[in-house]
């Protein structure tokens, strides 16, 4: 999906895994891009 893709981006800018429960619940997905997205 493209939120995975974004969230796949963002792991890749800052060196970091995103948690398994994040792929199978895109509230948990959404969550985490927005507290790691690059401001």
């Amino acid at each position: 999906s493209k939120q995975v893709a974004f969230a796949e981006r963002i792991a890749r800018l800052k060196r970091r895994e995103i948690p398994q429960q994040c792929f199978r619940d895109k509230v948990m997905m959404s969550r985490w891009i927005d507290g790691n997205k690059p401001r």
